[in-house]
């Protein structure tokens, strides 16, 4: 069976959400610690999803080349 992707993602955001307001717990992300080279979580986890986007990408392309 076949999911797309939004089928994904809702489920991942709703089992994320709290009962109470309906949105996602910020302070998963909202914290200061742990730190990297003095940023903060939110900081350097971006920073590192954007390379690991580009990573992925460049091996995706890599591949169907």
């Amino acid at each position: 069976m076949l999911v797309d992707s939004f089928t994904v993602v809702t489920s991942i955001m709703a089992s994320l959400t709290t009962k109470r307001s309906g949105h996602p717990p910020t302070d998963l992300l909202n914290a200061h610690e742990p730190r990297l080279s003095g940023l903060p979580l939110f900081s350097w986890l971006q920073i590192a999803f954007i390379v690991l986007g580009i990573g992925s990408m460049t091996i995706a392309y890599g591949l169907i080349k």
